[in-house]
């Protein structure tokens, strides 16, 4: 493929790169920074996850201690194919330099003021209510089943929030198979939030929510089996990711 360059081995890449751009599933954060500062990377380290400021912390003073530059990073946004529909936030030291990389690409990188872990912080108040009310809408569509009211529920809807039904169909297609990586990033969300001062508990029954349907729901999941919705949160035993790493 054009512009890329086969690297076999994570050592390899990071002794011929003179930066990094990590963007796995938040809960992998960590352990992903950790490996790398363990090759001795000296370079550029960008973790562009949604992790909580607190994390982004420990990743700069991992990276730091292999002797390389840390810089804070997000994304918000689907995947970049054109420009004008996804923003790479970064902030701290070095974040002006990392944003002339992007220059060419469709992602449009944007630098923040404020604290090194701005761009982190950021991601996690966006995503808080993004994928937050999301968690909600779930949860009330499996309640409504479990109640006997769904029909009656989006009878209600059609005429009072008329855009709810089609928005509840297309979360049971987009959450169901991404819950696996929602979990953990709602308990980095209510950490967040409780450093600020405010309540978790939301975003920790969110979590909750997606961990009932993560590794329950593969890509053919039917939109129009409501019901197997509610049976999938009323499932506890469902496995849980650690959120660490």
């Amino acid at each position: 493929m054009e512009g890329f360059e086969e690297v076999r081995t994570l050592a390899d890449l990071c002794a011929q790169s003179d930066a990094i751009v990590s963007v796995c599933p938040p809960h992998g954060a960590a352990q992903l920074a950790e490996t790398v500062a363990g090759t001795g990377y000296r370079g550029i380290y960008v973790d562009a996850n949604a992790i909580p400021p607190a994390l982004a912390g420990r990743i700069r003073d991992l990276i730091a201690g292999a002797g390389g530059d840390y810089v804070d990073g997000s994304i918000i946004g689907p995947p970049a194919n054109e420009s004008g529909t996804t923003r790479v936030y970064l902030s701290g030291t070095g974040a002006e330099s990392v944003a002339e990389l992007f220059v060419s690409g469709a992602a449009d990188a944007v630098v923040l003021d404020g604290d090194f872990t701005a761009a982190s912080a950021l991601k996690m108040v966006y995503a808080a209510f993004t994928k937050g009310s999301a968690a909600l809408l779930l949860a009330v569509v499996g309640a409504a089943g479990a109640l006997g009211v769904d029909e009656a529920l989006r009878a209600e809807w059609a005429m009072s929030i008329p855009d709810l039904p089609a928005r509840s169909d297309r979360l049971l297609e987009y959450s169901g198979r991404k819950a696996w990586r929602f979990e953990g990033e709602m308990k980095f969300i209510s950490e967040t939030l409780e450093r600020a001062g405010l309540p978790g508990g939301f975003h920790s029954a969110a979590a909750e929510v997606y961990r009932r349907i993560a590794g329950q729901v593969d890509e053919s999941f039917p939109v129009s089996h409501r019901r197997t919705l509610t049976d999938l949160l009323n499932a506890p035993e469902s496995p849980s990711f650690d959120p660490t790493g």
